[in-house]
C-alpha cells in the first residue's frame, strides 16, 4: 500500500492528496467516489488529514477524519474495508482520535500534565 511505503509524515504528500486528489476529484461527489472505490477514497481521506490541517484548520482536518470514520464504519461489512480499519491501527492513523481529543487524555487515571515551552537562555547557557 501507498501508505506503507511512504507514510503519512510528509506534509508535500498530503497537501498533494489534499489539493490534487480529494478536493478535485472526491469531494465534489463523495458518495459516487465512495461507491465506486471505498478503500481508495478513505485511504485519499487520511492520507490528506496533514494538509487539511495545516492549510485550513484541526476542526476541518477532524471533520475529514470523522467523515472517513462515518464512510468506513458505514461499509464495515465489505472485507477490504474491514481489513483497512485494522491497519489503521498499525499506521500513524492510530493517534488521531488521541490527537483531535475523541480519546480521553489522561497519563493512567492521574492529574499529570506535561507542558512543553522553551527554556530561557540564562538557564541553558553556561554561567
Amino acid at each position: 500500500a501507498f501508505q506503507a511505503k511512504y507514510g503519512r509524515d510528509s506534509l508535500q504528500r498530503s497537501q498533494e492528496f489534499l489539493h490534487g486528489l480529494y478536493e478535485r476529484k472526491v469531494l465534489p461527489d463523495i458518495a459516487k467516489s465512495f461507491e465506486r472505490c471505498p478503500a481508495a477514497v478513505l485511504e485519499i481521506m487520511l492520507n490528506s488529514l496533514m494538509a487539511s490541517q495545516v492549510d485550513y484548520s484541526n476542526e476541518d482536518a477532524e471533520g475529514l477524519y470523522k467523515l472517513a470514520l462515518q464512510l468506513a464504519s458505514g461499509a464495515r461489512s465489505n472485507p477490504v474495508i474491514s481489513a483497512q480499519m485494522e491497519d489503521w491501527a498499525e499506521d500513524t492513523a492510530h493517534i488521531y482520535p488521541f490527537l483531535f481529543g475523541m480519546r480521553r487524555r489522561d497519563c493512567f487515571g492521574t492529574n499529570l500534565k506535561v507542558y512543553v515551552y522553551e527554556v530561557p537562555e540564562n538557564l541553558t547557557s553556561p554561567s
